[in-house]
């Protein structure tokens, strides 16, 4: 399991002050821009971890269909996070 922090969470990577104007900004356009770049943080780390840390591409006992769960965290997620301990 693997469960980064989102940036600017306590003890993660700040937000620059650039990226913190894109999020206050009253213009929707330029919100979007800064959710789609951290989306694109979220899928660079993905693939950066499938290359390097030899996640399996299949999970055995799915039968072959893929060894990769993405999920939310914080309270999106409690009850599994939870099943999962």
């Amino acid at each position: 399991m693997i469960a980064p922090n989102r940036r600017d969470y306590t003890g993660s990577t700040l937000f620059t002050e650039k990226e913190l104007d894109e999020l206050r900004s009253p213009d929707q356009h330029v919100n979007l821009n800064f959710f789609r770049k951290r989306g694109l943080e979220l899928a660079k780390f993905i693939v950066w971890a499938v290359r390097n840390l030899g996640l399996p591409k299949e999970a055995p006992e799915s039968g072959g269909h893929g060894g990769i769960l993405v999920m939310g965290w914080s309270l999106g997620n409690a009850t599994t996070m939870a099943f999962l301990t």
